[in-house]
């Protein structure tokens, strides 16, 4: 279907009917918003960043491993992964429940290297994570049965 243009697209707009808003002297049709809105499900919601300390495995290795560890074959949810610097990964997790033991947990190793994991927002983007401590798992051989608890 064809319409033709004409005026009405220019006037003033009465209630259930299309136009633009009326004008008053040089005043704007554009008011403020008293409220501000926000997000409660910003797009960010579903990321997490990996910090791997060394040299970061390739993105196919980090792909299939974190796909066998991390998701569920009940939901079918799949794992994205992208580099966003040399040792700093994206992942893209849509299930909550995963994403959430993923943070939780922390630490982790991909390919015998340690990686540490956050969720992802813009103010966290810039602040890689404190390093100072970490646990790790370490194995004693040769030690007594009576030293170890």
């Amino acid at each position: 279907m064809v319409r033709a243009l004409d005026d009405s697209a220019t006037t003033p707009m009465e209630p259930g009917k299309g136009g633009s808003p009326p004008r008053e002297g040089n005043r704007s049709p554009w008011t403020k918003s008293p409220i501000i809105l926000t997000d409660p499900n910003p797009l960010w919601r579903c990321y997490v960043v990996g910090y791997f300390i060394g040299d970061a495995p390739h993105v196919g290795s980090i792909h299939a491993t974190v796909n066998r560890l991390w998701s569920s074959p009940k939901t079918g949810s799949k794992i994205d992964v992208q580099f966003l610097e040399k040792n700093t990964v994206l992942f893209r997790i849509e299930n909550p429940q995963v994403r959430t033991r993923v943070i939780q947990r922390r630490y982790w190793h991909i390919a015998d290297i340690p990686l540490v994991v956050n969720e992802w927002s813009p103010e966290s983007a810039l602040q890689p994570p404190d390093l100072s401590a970490m646990p790790i798992w370490i194995d004693l051989k040769g030690v007594q049965y009576a030293f170890l608890s």
